[in-house]
């Protein structure tokens, strides 16, 4: 007569270090089927099979060691390989040209040198109908390509008149959105941007919230100061929420010069006056 004898359970207590410990585990096999399940639990972690967290040597232990799991579901899991040949295709593909990009602390620079205006193709390149691969689609209407075509043939030598410097650098910098002057541009009281123009003290109306006109302002304000406000932006009233963009002197140097110059400053004035 075959007498099975059911598993039996045995337990004990060992206090443990950090790190990797090695494990032997000796038991007798007496009648009935052969069964082992060793199990541990401790502070802060509940009961689980200690098969899960073991291995034939430290080697072996450190390949099968387990991804910390993440819920996220917007997690990647970054390879360094990825990412280096990211930081090559970030900089010869053109993306750091418009974006910038810190690695260890330097910007990337972008390794994609486009060729200078006056080398440009009249036809073909991005003008054509079907750019050729690497070259960018503008989508542009037939009216656009010639007007294009043409400013690339014969370009014309930027006008150093005083008002339009002025004219030609608030169009670049997209002044007029924000800002009217001489009856162009300005915040379209009836348009879906109003709502954007913001204030802390509505009492005040649109001229606590909307940007104030440019008309005559090179007779209002003096060369100093505008060049602070174009080279660093302003916060001057600070009841609007909207603020003035700091363009830098580099960019927007000459609208300095055009908005002071004397000749300018009386015309400006004068203009003021009408309005």
């Amino acid at each position: 007569m075959t007498v099975f004898t059911p598993p039996k359970a045995v337990s004990g207590s060992v206090r443990l270090i950090r790190g990797i410990h090695r494990i032997t585990v000796a038991f007798f096999q007496a009648g009935g089927g052969a069964e082992l399940d060793i199990h541990f639990e401790g502070p802060g972690m509940s009961r689980q099979d200690l098969a899960e967290i073991v291995a034939v040597s430290e080697a072996a232990l450190e390949k099968q060691k387990p991804q910390p799991k993440n819920d996220d579901e917007d997690a990647i899991d970054i390879k360094p390989e990825l990412v280096e040949k990211g930081k090559v295709l970030f900089a010869s593909t053109g993306c750091a040209s418009c974006h910038q990009m810190n690695v260890d602390i330097k910007p990337l620079a972008s390794s994609l040198k486009a060729n200078s205006l006056d080398k440009l193709k009249s036809e073909g390149g991005c003008l054509s109908a079907t750019p050729a691969t690497g070259l960018p689609r503008y989508l542009l209407s037939d009216r656009q390509k010639v007007a294009l075509a043409a400013a690339i043939k014969a370009p014309i030598t930027p006008s150093k008149d005083p008002a339009e410097v002025i004219a030609r650098t608030m169009t670049t910098f997209n002044c007029y959105a924000c800002h009217a002057r001489d009856s162009i541009g300005g915040v379209d009281l009836e348009g879906d941007l109003n709502k954007f123009f913001q204030t802390t003290q509505p009492e005040m109306g649109d001229e606590g919230r909307v940007p104030p006109l440019l008309t005559g302002v090179g007779a209002k304000l003096n060369l100093e100061y505008l060049k602070q406000i174009l080279d660093r932006g302003s916060h001057d009233r600070p009841y609007m929420h909207t603020r003035m963009p700091a363009f830098g002197l580099s960019n927007v140097g000459a609208l300095v010069e055009a908005l002071v110059r004397p000749g300018h400053r009386h015309d400006a004035a004068a203009s003021a006056r009408a309005a």
